[in-house]
């Protein structure tokens, strides 16, 4: 694969572009900012920002703007994260320049119309109530507050609430958008069959004058998680577990061995969690784990769905799993097996060149640079089962945050000497 390049134009953008063979060519915009930037009257605004910016610009209505990018069979979409907005594009080759120059406009000039504000609050408030029939969401809708407190960003519905999004008017869309979507804080990732010299060209062409002024990113602090324990009853056949622990973000040391935890742990049909308490037991209907990336701090996730009257004994071997890493090295092969796993799932990842520029962008985004690529897979493979217990125990003995959704709870168990295997 080809290196990137990358250059900082006057204005503050990052460009980076990267050489790939074939007609596809990808954009990936990246700004800082996201659903962090919210308030808790506020929940839902960046959500309802992504989803309103692709429909009216520089005076050209949705269907303008859909009518030029579907002529030429190109896709454009925007995703929103804690931390970053995304806005994408896939095109051919011959197709790029003018669909660029679209691209500037979006960001540069979204009309932000109010026909469309209120069409994208309707589909959100749907959404909303549909989520309420998801009860892994609605458990980790809850469980984040409980892990970082109802004022912290990382704790706010990606969706809002009903009243939040309700509330939410065209001109909070126009000054969130104004105020965080700036030259400064804009990551522009091209892949394609593109010389370097020729997008730097274009891009200060559409780009080039570019000024802003922006508003203060949030200071995401470090939390404790509560210990706490909350049931929400729901009319389900089955509950769901989930089990939250504090930990760390992408720039911590522990990141890579976290993720390797998730991959050992609940990635896949050979997964640990899949096997001891699924194939052994017969205790899950699903069951897995997750570490999200986030710029501060984050949290592992431990989750099952299982029956009612198994509820007790599931969350028994979930605690037991996790704090056996603590207790117990893995041998040699399962770590090697996890790290085969971890790094495969990460080539597979990168097999598009809308795969790399997202990735690429993510890592430039987020202040890492586009050194880390490389680095990310030695570091996996450096990774020894004495720093792997080392990070359960920091990470998993202080106990989780518990949140259940079902019919019912039974009474606690003592779990202060989990059963090891």
């Amino acid at each position: 694969m080809n290196q990137p390049t990358r250059t900082n134009l006057t204005g503050g953008i990052r460009l980076i572009v990267l050489p790939t063979a074939g007609e596809i060519v990808a954009l990936r915009a990246f700004w800082l900012g996201g659903a962090s930037l919210e308030t808790p009257q506020t929940q839902g605004l960046a959500h309802l920002v992504g989803a309103v910016l692709p429909k009216g610009c520089a005076g050209l209505t949705s269907q303008d703007i859909a009518g030029k990018v579907e002529a030429v069979g190109a896709s454009l979409g925007t995703d929103t994260h804690p931390d970053y907005f995304l806005l994408g594009l896939s095109c051919l080759k011959p197709d790029f320049a003018g669909l660029l120059a679209l691209v500037a406009q979006l960001l540069r000039e979204p009309d932000f119309p109010e026909i469309e504000v209120e069409l994208e609050r309707k589909n959100t408030l749907l959404a909303i109530r549909s989520q309420q029939e998801r009860p892994f969401t609605v458990a980790y809708n809850h469980l984040r507050p409980q892990l970082y407190g109802a004022d912290h960003p990382y704790s706010f519905l990606d969706l809002g609430s009903a009243e939040t999004v309700a509330a939410l008017t065209r001109e909070n869309l126009q000054t969130f958008h104004r105020e965080s979507c700036v030259p400064e804080r804009l990551v522009l990732c091209i892949s394609g069959d593109l010389e370097p010299d020729t997008v730097l060209a274009l891009v200060e062409q559409y780009f080039g004058d570019w000024r802003a002024v922006p508003c203060p990113l949030p200071v995401l602090t470090a939390v404790q998680g509560q210990q706490s324990r909350q049931f929400l009853p729901q009319d389900t056949q089955q509950s769901t577990l989930l089990l939250g622990y504090p930990t760390v973000g992408i720039h911590h040391p522990d990141h890579p061995v976290l993720k390797l935890i998730s991959t050992y742990l609940g990635s896949g049909l050979s997964s640990r969690l899949f096997v001891e308490l699924r194939e052994k037991q017969g205790l899950a209907y699903e069951v897995s784990a997750l570490t999200p990336t986030s710029l501060g701090p984050s949290h592992f996730i431990t989750y099952i769905g299982t029956s009612p009257q198994n509820l007790a004994i599931a969350e028994d071997g979930l605690r037991s799993e996790a704090l056996r890493l603590a207790h117990t090295p893995l041998t040699p092969d399962e770590l090697r097996v996890a790290q085969n796993k971890l790094l495969g799932q990460y080539a597979l990842g990168k097999q598009s060149s809308a795969q790399v520029a997202r990735l690429w962008g993510i890592y430039e985004v987020l202040g890492l640079g586009l050194d880390y690529d490389q680095q990310y897979a030695p570091r996996v493979k450096a990774i020894t089962t004495e720093e792997v217990q080392r990070v359960a125990s920091q990470y998993f003995t202080p106990g989780p945050t518990v949140t259940i959704v079902g019919p019912s709870e039974p009474a606690l168990l003592n779990l202060t000497k989990p059963h090891l295997s």
